[in-house]
């Protein structure tokens, strides 16, 4: 599997242990946490592999290209498919007559440099690599000239980048939002963490009393997606230690939300300095969790980014 396949796959098993540190020190999130682990362990080792598969069929398989047994073919037929991979490289759907041993047909999509699909048409012929085991699994073979149909070359072997592998760069990566998505989430957490670090380190703990509850069900955009999620909430009177009456409003966890009544006590926690911040203690993970949360983020976030710069600097060298 590529190297950004294996950093994804990662990045993803990291967060699916930490949703499990999650559910085992917040008995209230463990159904949630517990679910969110799934859903990635399920897609670091089933989805990003197919999602690999899908750019190896693109770019051309390496193992293919290899150790896949030589032959020819003669394109039949090439439509582009209207996208590009690393933001360069038209992909294109080619129908092929391969010469493998046989001839038959075979229809694949692969991308190719732009100045040599301007130079393609129907009846010329490529080098191709087939793979032994399932000889509709066809890369063409970009390195081979490329010949017209009455034999003259069209093209020669092209640079490495417009080969059927394509050298990725940091510019035109297949993920260039992730590193990005990656720091927002990171800070986010980081910032989670230090909220939550200001009440465990000076959060003052008092008597309130439950005024009201609310629930405000997800709501759903039309075209069926979820566009916001639930909110189970409380509104209470609190009396600071130095006298003050305040009112507040918290969201809350739906197991806390259910043992909420109206006119019972319930505690409030509020910050010394800042009275008007409080809530209902213990509803969130530890200020820890957030940390541990934020630091893989970013973490992650900096090695896509020093892959993307070694990409650019590889890319620059050549």
């Amino acid at each position: 599997m590529r190297l950004w396949g294996k950093v994804a796959s990662g990045m993803l098993l990291v967060f699916a242990a930490v949703s499990v540190v999650v559910a085992v020190v917040v008995p209230e999130m463990r159904s949630a946490s517990m679910l969110a682990a799934v859903l990635m362990l399920t897609a670091a080792l089933f989805g990003v592999p197919a999602i690999v598969r899908i750019f190896l069929s693109f770019t051309g398989d390496k193992e293919v290209l290899e150790n896949g047994t030589a032959g020819s073919a003669t394109i039949t037929s090439l439509k582009w498919t209207g996208w590009r991979y690393n933001r360069y490289y038209p992909i294109v759907r080619f129908g092929l007559s391969v010469e493998a041993g046989n001839v038959y047909p075979v229809e694949i999509k692969q991308t190719v440099d732009p100045e040599i699909l301007a130079r393609l048409t129907p009846g010329v012929v490529v080098g191709v690599r087939v793979d032994p085991l399932d000889r509709k699994q066809v890369v063409i073979d970009w390195r081979q000239p490329v010949r017209g149909a009455t034999g003259a070359m069209v093209g020669s072997g092209v640079t490495e980048d417009a080969r059927g592998t394509v050298i990725p760069t940091a510019r035109t990566s297949p993920w260039p939002l992730l590193r990005w998505i990656f720091l927002v989430l990171g800070v986010v957490f980081l910032r989670l963490s230090c909220e939550e670090g200001y009440y465990e380190k000076g959060g003052v703990r008092v008597e309130g009393v439950v005024l009201h509850k609310a629930f405000s069900p997800g709501t759903t955009s039309t075209g069926g997606s979820g566009s916001s999620p639930s909110r189970h909430s409380a509104s209470y009177r609190f009396t600071t230690k130095e006298g003050r009456t305040l009112e507040g409003r918290s969201d809350v966890l739906p197991g806390m939300w259910r043992q909420l009544k109206e006119g019972d006590p319930v505690v409030v926690e509020y910050l010394p300095d800042s009275p008007d911040t409080n809530r209902i203690p213990e509803q969130r993970a530890r200020s820890r969790t957030w940390t541990v949360m934020a630091l893989v983020l970013l973490a992650a976030s900096a090695v896509l980014f020093l892959i993307g710069r070694r990409q650019r600097l590889a890319h620059a060298s050549r």
